[in-house]
């Protein structure tokens, strides 16, 4: 009896030693456990800052963009307008020489009239 009594402390002992082995274990994985979860609520947190940071920088581009698209359409109105002031000086260039022609006309006749009625005028002296 006396045997087994010591047999079972013996166990209970060898119980007791692999019981706190897996308690300083469990301790260790309990620790690294708590280390990741730090690791991972900080990269969560610099994933969210930079995800943020990149969604404000899209934005800010699609605000440039469409400022760069206004201005390029403003570009293109100006253009078809300054082509349009070409086409009306072009216009009224075209109108001011058929105007000075015919005066230029007006005034060759006027003056061959001037001429003639002074050879007229000559003539009859």
């Amino acid at each position: 009896l006396e045997n087994e009594l010591l047999q079972v402390s013996e166990e209970s002992l060898k119980l007791e030693e692999e019981n706190k082995e897996l308690r300083a274990e469990l301790d260790r994985c309990r620790e690294e456990s708590s280390e990741a979860k730090k690791e991972l609520l900080n990269s969560k947190q610099v994933f969210e800052e930079a995800l943020e940071k990149s969604e404000a920088t899209i934005s800010d581009l699609n605000e440039k963009i469409q400022i760069l698209s206004q201005q390029a359409e403003a570009s293109q109105n100006e253009v078809r307008d300054d082509e349009d002031t070409k086409q009306e000086l072009k216009a009224i260039m075209a109108e001011t020489q058929e105007n000075y022609e015919l005066k230029y006309k007006e005034m060759q006749e006027f003056i061959d009239a001037l001429i003639n009625e002074k050879e007229a005028i000559s003539n009859e002296l």
